[in-house]
């Protein structure tokens, strides 16, 4: 093939792989089972502004923007981690849920200044982004470690492997 005519093959792939994004963030190819940022678009590592009100609440609270996230380096199985965010009660609130993915975004650049547990071991993160794609379920995951989001297919996961957790909920 001819130069020109690879770019162009390259350039209707990846227009193929970016179609229906609603952000333009994000490239999914439900073919590879996860995201990776859109080309041109940046990237987590690359988004250094820190919300207005962040920083430590209590020892196991920090507020980033206008959510409070649980400090703690856990971990719960798909099969547990819907009951494990609405049975926790932390610093006198009970209203915690998992976060999103637009949460975990927000949390992504601002984590190592804040001091936030986690580590090499523990460092991809359930979100509460579940959805139906191609008439499969998925759940999208949170990678603490390079801020891309894979997403899983919920058939295929072990319900009883852990993954780490955070809990969220609306600042006050």
């Amino acid at each position: 093939m001819k130069k020109g005519m690879n770019t162009a093959l390259i350039g209707l792939v990846l227009t193929g792989l970016l179609a229906g994004c609603s952000d333009g963030y994000e490239m999914k190819d439900p073919d590879l089972g996860y995201d990776m940022p859109a080309p041109g678009t940046g990237s987590e590592s690359e988004q250094t502004d820190t919300p207005v009100d962040s920083g430590q609440v209590t020892e196991d609270i920090y507020r980033v923007g206008d959510i409070y996230w649980q400090d703690a380096d856990e971990e719960v199985s798909w099969a547990y981690m819907h009951e494990y965010c609405e049975n926790l009660s932390l610093g006198g609130y009970t209203d915690w849920r998992l976060p999103t993915l637009a949460e975990y975004r927000e949390l992504y650049p601002v984590k190592e200044e804040l001091a936030f547990a986690w580590s090499d071991e523990n460092y991809i993160f359930w979100t509460g982004d579940e959805f139906v794609a191609n008439g499969e379920e998925r759940i999208s995951m949170f990678n603490m470690a390079n801020g891309l989001s894979p997403t899983y297919y919920v058939d295929r996961i072990d319900p009883e492997f852990p993954w780490g957790i955070r809990c969220v909920r609306e600042a006050e």
